[in-house]
């Protein structure tokens, strides 16, 4: 590389100096020395073509004259072989007083055709020399443009000579990047041959690097093969747990309706426990029961007296009856039919029975009637019936429609809430009477509401629908609802 950067060196300033010194080689001759210096320094071609035939005819003369005129034309020669000679150091920048040389050639040529005109020759060397004199004239002219030419190219040639220097200014500084791009070169040569060396390095430490790469891709292999083994020992492990985790669910679940079971078995027992204490008290009742229906049969007696004078009635009652039941239209008129009829004849309870079954919402119609189990002030002062009439009717027909039990629409059960809610209220107002209690057991008894009232509340108002005086049972008894309260409640516990 770096004999090849020597070598352009080398060629480069060989070819710039032949583009700058285009004209240093020897002339072989003067004429064409004088021709190839005129075209040089950039005189007319022509004038030196002329300077060359003016030679060559002074040749001729030279072979045909006589040897004792040869000395003149060779004079003549050399005279104007002088001024060519003037003539190109005059191209090459010397100055010299052309005019002068050749105003004494002309004499010389004039002194020559003096001396040879005796003879023919001498004749024609002398017309010669007068074309040449003539020629010499036009040639002084020629000359003297010249002269003006030669200045501007002197100056042109200085000019030159700045470009040169200038050119020789820029090739020092191209030999001077040239020597600073060989250093470079040298310095990446030497980075080169340390590149290389640390390349053989890494090949090196690659083959190395190979071979444990394969040792390495061996090991990792058995690793990959460790790894599937793990990965089919993780998925059994993982359908274990789901396994293990679907049994804890399981138990879980197990768990929680074990604790709802004892949870229900808790209150159901605790439900038992309040059902057995009001067993107790129901069978006490029962004893109170006994009592009364040994005073109860002494009535019969006397109801069975009555029967007889009945039976004969019942035929008119059951014609009379039936237009009655007709004209019970609505719970209201159903109420008023129960009030007055219920002391006169008890078989009109079973009409009354088929009249609700017939109906179009029995639970309803029967709901319309409770309205008058507690009616406002200003019906009491309005109209005059008896209190406790209507309400013996009113549980009537709660008895009736717990008999046929129909079915009975949640908005008719919302109702009937509604108003046990307003006959407990009233209850807990002022010392309720046990047609009241009875009333209330019987309204939830019929619309079916004991799961929306507790099994205390139901006792604490059979406890305290029992009169605290010392007739209390006589009073119940008088009332004829000992047994009616009795049966109320224990169908409300079996609920």
């Amino acid at each position: 590389m770096r004999q090849n950067i020597g070598s352009r060196k080398k060629r480069c300033s060989t070819t710039f100096r032949d583009e700058i010194e285009p004209s240093r080689a020897p002339p072989r001759d003067m004429s064409k020395r004088s021709a190839k210096v005129a075209a040089g320094t950039g005189v007319d071609i022509e004038i030196a073509e002329k300077l060359m035939t003016a030679s060559e005819g002074e040749n001729q003369a030279q072979t045909n004259s006589s040897s004792s005129d040869s000395v003149k034309p060779k004079h003549l020669f050399a005279t104007i072989e002088s001024s060519a000679g003037h003539i190109a150091f005059a191209g090459m920048g010397v100055d010299i007083k052309i005019s002068e040389k050749l105003m004494a050639a002309s004499k010389d040529v004039n002194q020559a055709q003096t001396s040879s005109s005796s003879s023919d020759s001498d004749n024609r060397v002398s017309n010669q020399m007068w074309g040449l004199k003539e020629e010499l004239r036009f040639k002084e002219a020629e000359l003297a443009m010249l002269g003006e030419r030669i200045k501007d190219y002197k100056t042109e040639l200085e000019r030159t000579q700045l470009s040169l220097q200038g050119r020789q200014v820029e090739l020092a500084e191209k030999e001077r990047c040239l020597h600073s791009v060989e250093e470079l070169i040298t310095e990446t040569n030497l980075k080169l041959e340390d590149r290389e060396n640390q390349y053989k390095a890494v090949r090196r430490s690659v083959a190395q690097i190979s071979v444990e790469l394969r040792s390495n891709e061996k090991h990792l292999e058995s690793l990959e093969r460790s790894i599937r083994d793990s990965m089919a020992k993780e998925k059994a492990l993982y359908y274990v747990n789901d396994e293990m985790k679907e049994c804890c669910q399981i138990l879980t679940f197990k768990e929680r309706e074990l604790k709802d079971i004892r949870k229900t078995i808790e209150a159901k027992n605790k439900v038992l426990d309040v059902k057995w204490k009001l067993l107790k008290e129901i069978k006490s009742k029962i004893a109170l029961t006994t009592e009364e229906l040994k005073s109860k049969e002494e009535h019969l007696k006397h109801v069975e007296d009555s029967t007889v004078k009945l039976e004969r009635k019942l035929k008119q009652y059951q014609a009379f009856g039936t237009d009655l039941l007709l004209d019970a239209g609505n719970a209201r008129d159903l109420q008023l039919l129960l009030g007055e009829h219920i002391r006169k004849n008890d078989i009109l309870q079973s009409k009354i029975s088929s009249v609700i079954q017939n109906s179009i919402e029995p639970a309803k119609l029967v709901l319309q009637a409770m309205n008058g189990f507690h009616p406002p002030a200003s019906q009491n002062r309005d109209v005059d019936y008896d209190l406790s009439v209507t309400r013996r009717s009113c549980i009537t027909l709660l008895e009736h429609l717990l008999e046929i039990r129909p079915w009975i629409t949640d908005d008719v059960r919302g109702e009937a809430m509604k108003l046990a809610k307003e006959w407990k209220a009233r209850m807990m107002m002022k010392p309720a009477t046990s047609l009241e209690i009875l009333g209330l057991l019987q309204l939830i008894s019929a619309f079916g509401l004991a799961s929306d009232f507790g099994v205390g509340e139901v006792r604490q108002l059979v406890s305290s629908g029992r009169p605290q005086q010392g007739n209390g049972s006589e009073t119940w008894r008088s009332l004829g609802i000992m047994d009616d309260l009795a049966v109320a409640a224990g169908a409300f516990i079996v609920e």
